[in-house]
């Protein structure tokens, strides 16, 4: 995968692997009130019908975003940087991904 276009650092976004899960959910447990549980990480990960996406920046997961294709759609599920990361990009680039994938 190319290094991030539209982040203002360097950044690696690839597809998400079983084993980014503990640092997602490391990232959604900052982030959300009602965090997703490992289970449905996990399922993502293999779901032939989702696009899920991390950002790993000094190879520690920092961003990411599930998606999914629905006829002619891209429906998404969850997106999200870690706090102190934030405003740097990084959620643009991950939505830009998104896009992407369902054109």
């Amino acid at each position: 995968m190319p290094r991030a276009a539209y982040a203002k650092i360097p950044a690696e976004l690839r597809p998400m692997e079983t084993g980014d899960v503990d640092q997602v959910l490391e990232i959604e447990s900052r982030v959300f009130s009602s965090p997703w549980s490992r289970a449905s990480f996990e399922r993502e990960c293999v779901e032939e019908a989702s696009s899920s996406w991390v950002l790993v920046v000094d190879g520690a997961v920092v961003g990411y975003a599930v998606s999914w294709i629905v006829c002619d759609e891209v429906h998404i599920g969850n997106i999200a940087v870690v706090p102190d990361m934030q405003g740097r990009g990084l959620g643009r680039l991950l939505m830009a991904r998104l896009l992407e994938a369902g054109a």
